[in-house]
């Protein structure tokens, strides 16, 4: 019982510096997974005959499935796909009659206190869905039911490896839903040609330079615009910081994770970067912004924000309007990071896919089996997912998914699915179990950096000696868990 408690009290301490974008420990990364989505994406006909096939064949199973299911599910589904959790319900009363099951909708801004205090008390759900870096925690704790029986009979449906990146020393203890699009550059295309910046934005929205970027930060500014937001104030939106430094050549740490190789050209390029917004006032002074991405700022007083999703960004403006979040519509492009040369390839990164996961709980049998038959149905008759793929703009993970956008949309989203296709990767340590370490050691040397605090070598110093601790502190943890079992 001592040992199980530790290793709880250990995995609710790291969930706490977990944040709503994050991917996790897995068995490939998700460029090789997303490499299908655009092909997927476009094959919508073929897909519909699959969804036929698979619902026809769901519908005239007989399996005897009851228990009692709570589901936890995001607020961002009644604004991304409202229809979501309504035809869900209606799979499920029409296959399984005898499921009870209770939806409880979780702000995502608190689901980590949320779910600290239910994996403490014992009241967790027992079907969640959440980004993986928040499940794989309980994974690794050995919260989580065994998945393996439905991944074996969904693995045909599964593009890529996003199969494989939810196994768990061999066990599928987490099902990919949908694919989180790589991080890219939003542009504000009504500043960016009313300055005649977009003369130095790529044509290909993947190769622009250091210079090029500069150049446009710095007409943004001479209009009475800010270039762009640098944010530091908590663990979200770090990946622009990441894919500004592997595109510029640099590696957090080394693969066998012996030691933190942050301290290179490339990382201080990138910083060299940056210094050169905050010390040009191309950025508000000392970071000074509230949140990673600020839409109304965005819309009226920014040429670029950094920390976006791809075509994800461009549907959630049309959102915010009718929200009311913004009070006037602008038009709105995206680009890769810049390369300090503008010829290299850009490396992107991307947190990896939200998705499902069956808390074990008490171990009753049949709750455990209705939440799994509950979840295949999705999986099944892909409805509800491609609503949400529809309102959100992200890739699938299953070829009989397809997204079933306004026209306007078409370009846009094709763009980011071929985008995160080819230039995104988890594989730089967000699938880790240190990860949250990282994090947490990361956001206050940027700060200070931001700040005007510390050079770009004293930065360089100091986030190497982080990474070093954190390799340390994890492996005697590691070290001192295997020895007490």
């Amino acid at each position: 019982m001592k040992k199980i408690t530790a290793l709880v009290l250990a995995v609710l301490m790291a969930l706490t510096l977990f944040t709503a974008c994050g991917a996790t420990k897995s068995t490939s990364s998700s460029s090789s997974a997303a490499a299908t989505s655009s092909s997927s994406a476009a094959s919508s006909s073929a897909a519909s005959s699959s969804k036929a096939s698979s619902s026809a064949a769901s519908s005239s199973s007989s399996e005897a499935v009851k228990g009692e299911v709570t589901v936890w599910y995001p607020d961002s589904w009644q604004q991304d796909a409202p229809d979501f959790v309504s035809t869900w319900k209606s799979q499920i009363a029409a296959k399984y009659p005898d499921v009870k099951v209770t939806f409880e909708e979780y702000v995502q801004s608190g689901i980590l206190e949320k779910l600290t205090v239910a994996m403490a008390t014992g009241t967790t759900p027992d079907v969640f869905y959440d980004v993986q870096s928040r499940i794989s925690a309980a994974a690794n704790a050995g919260l989580l039911a065994d998945l393996s029986d439905v991944g074996s009979e969904l693995s045909s449906k599964f593009t890529g490896s996003y199969l494989d990146s939810g196994k768990y020393d061999g066990k599928t203890l987490y099902l990919p839903f949908d694919s989180l699009n790589c991080y890219s550059v939003a542009i504000n295309m009504d500043i960016a040609k009313k300055i005649g910046a977009d003369k130095y934005l790529p044509t290909d929205s993947i190769h622009w330079s250091y210079d090029d970027f500069l150049k446009c930060c710095e007409l943004a500014k001479n209009a009475g615009y800010y270039g762009t937001q640098l944010w530091a104030g908590g663990p979200t939106g770090d990946a622009a910081m990441y894919s500004l430094y592997m595109t510029a050549g640099s590696k957090l740490f080394s693969d066998d994770f012996n030691s933190c190789t942050i301290n290179n050209d490339g990382t201080k390029k990138a910083l060299e970067l940056l210094k050169t917004l905050i010390d040009k006032e191309y950025v508000p002074a000392g970071a000074a912004t509230q949140i990673d991405y600020n839409e109304a700022f965005f819309a009226e007083k920014s040429l670029f924000s950094l920390p976006q999703g791809g075509s994800a960004i461009i549907i959630s403006r049309d959102n915010s309007l009718k929200k009311g979040d913004i009070s006037s519509t602008f038009n709105m492009d995206f680009a890769l990071y810049p390369t300090p040369d503008g010829k290299s390839e850009p490396i992107s990164a991307s947190f990896g896919t939200n998705g499902f996961c069956v808390f074990k709980n008490s171990g009753n049998a049949d709750n455990i089996a209705a939440s799994k038959a509950i979840i295949k149905l999705l999986y099944d008759d892909p409805t509800a997912m491609d609503g949400l793929l529809t309102t959100t703009g992200e890739s699938p993970v299953i070829s009989t998914a397809s997204a079933t956008v306004d026209a306007k949309y078409t370009d846009v989203v094709k763009k980011g699915y071929d985008l995160n296709a080819k230039y995104s990767t988890s594989s730089f340590g967000i699938q880790q179990g240190w990860w949250s370490d990282w994090r947490s050691a990361y956001f206050p040397v940027m700060q200070n950096f931001y700040s005007g605090a510390a050079s770009v070598d004293d930065t360089l110093t100091a986030l190497q000696d982080a990474g070093n601790k954190v390799i340390a502190d994890y492996k005697a943890a590691n070290s001192s868990s295997s020895s007490k079992s």
